[in-house]
């Protein structure tokens, strides 16, 4: 038996065959379309597919990461204090990992002044100040600084180059330790001749006007230029050297500042927040709120409007795994990402309900490799605005780590399944225009027989 005998792919001598028009025609297609899909068949086959499945978490009963990026533009740094509670318990938790304050200013928190940091001596220094050490002794009938009122306070403040103004209540404990304070710098003040006029406002009977200049705490001591607040606020010891430090270094600093670029330049004093902490798995509450050990908190001015620039749960997915991933999975990474919430009048908290769910990405089912699991957390988001007087506005992030977990798979047809599409299509397409041409030619043919025999 001669070998040529098996050949399949036997082929017809070309005086055999004609070429015809239509036969060009869908010789033209059949390139057009083998190219379109073998494209499409080539591009499906590296994106692969994406499929998932509910199953219960098995995740080791570990400390989950938290990541917190978030602007609060009403809301001064030093008043600002994070804490984490139990949902169950009520118990309030130790923070575990970082969390960094930056003060700014600005309607949107877009010019940073400095950045803010809790455990820095020179706050401890001023906690230790307010505490009693380094206290003025009363002087009876020292009443130095001017009191300022609604109808006198904007012309008062316009009329001077440089004001220094302490904004106190009756009630509050650390502004009656700081008023003998207070009064001898005045004086101080007074008998040195320096151009910078001192002055007090009583914010229990002018409330209006505290609310007006955004006092959130009390004493508040800041100094203005023509009218217009310069920020950061006196932060440092409360005695008076260093209320006198304090004063000339800023009127130095921003002494070729006009009022009105000052104006232009800052709005009031607020705060970035950055954390990131380890959170247990079991249901938990995130509060920010204003509270501090050096000042008393007015519940009535404190505004937590903020804009939330990131939130989301668990170490960040690398791009090669976020880049497989469908939309509709990647809006459930972080949902609150680039959202504002704001407080429309007083007394106003916000609360943010989160759930977490454990998603297991396992990247690549080819027979050829391996797979790969990537840990990562989607999360699903509600959130509501309520009136909390009498109590300090507060935004409470509660999240509750979901029971089950999602297993999302990505992978794609193994080798010889894709070179069997490509076969098939090459196949499939040759033949069924072979056919269509060949039933064209056919009816053409029989046409022009019966047109001749008509004729």
């Amino acid at each position: 038996m001669k070998l040529s005998s098996m050949d399949l792919f036997r082929q017809i001598p070309k005086d055999l065959t004609q070429s015809t028009t239509q036969g060009v025609v869908f010789s033209v297609v059949a390139y057009l379309l083998l190219t379109m899909l073998l494209v499409f068949e080539t591009s499906s086959f590296l994106r692969g597919t994406v499929e998932s499945s509910v199953m219960m978490d098995s995740s080791p009963d570990a400390p989950v990461p938290l990541s917190l990026h978030m602007t609060l533009p009403s809301l001064p740094c030093e008043l600002l204090s994070v804490s984490l509670w139990d949902q169950s318990s009520g118990q309030q938790l130790p923070l575990v990992g970082d969390v960094h304050k930056t003060m700014v200013t600005g309607s949107r928190g877009e010019k940073v002044l400095g950045t803010w940091d809790d455990s820095d001596p020179h706050f401890a220094n001023n906690r230790a100040a307010v505490l009693g050490e380094g206290a003025v002794l009363p002087q009876p009938g020292l009443d130095e600084s001017e009191e300022l009122t609604s109808a006198s306070f904007e012309h008062t403040l316009e009329g001077n180059e440089w004001s220094f103004v302490n904004f106190h209540t009756p009630w509050c404990s650390w502004c009656r330790k700081l008023s003998p304070t207070w009064e001898a710098f005045a004086l101080t003040v007074h008998e040195k001749d320096i151009h910078v006029k001192v002055y007090k406002v009583n914010c229990e009977q002018e409330a209006t006007l505290c609310r007006s200049q955004a006092i959130g705490g009390y004493p508040t001591l800041r100094i203005y230029k023509r009218g217009v607040a310069v920020f950061p606020e006196f932060r440092g010891k409360r005695t008076v050297e260093d209320l006198l430090q304090w004063m000339e270094t800023v009127t130095k600093e921003h002494s070729h500042r006009s009022a009105a670029e000052l104006r232009a330049l800052q709005k009031h004093e607020g705060c970035i927040l950055v954390a990131s902490l380890q959170v247990s798995r079991a249901p938990g509450n995130l509060v920010i709120t204003a509270k501090s050990p050096t000042h008393d908190v007015d519940a009535a001015t404190t505004n937590v409007t903020h804009l939330v620039h990131h939130l989301s749960f668990g170490a960040p997915l690398q791009p090669s795994v976020r880049q497989r991933l469908p939309p509709s999975m990647l809006r459930h990474l972080a949902p609150m990402d680039d959202r504002w919430y704001v407080s429309s009048s007083a007394h106003q908290s916000h609360d943010h309900y989160a759930k977490v769910v454990s998603s297991h990405y396992r990247m690549g089912s080819s027979s050829l490799w391996r797979a790969g699991d990537v840990m990562g957390y989607q999360m699903t988001s509600a959130s509501m605005r309520y009136g909390s007087a009498p109590k300090v506005p507060e935004v409470r992030m509660a999240y509750d780590m979901s029971p089950t977990a999602v297993l999302i798979t990505h992978g794609g047809r193994r080798w010889y399944e894709f070179l069997t599409s490509v076969v098939a299509i090459v196949g499939g397409a040759y033949t069924v225009l072979g056919l269509v041409d060949s039933a064209v030619f056919s009816v053409r043919k029989t046409v022009k027989e019966r047109q001749g025999k008509l004729s």
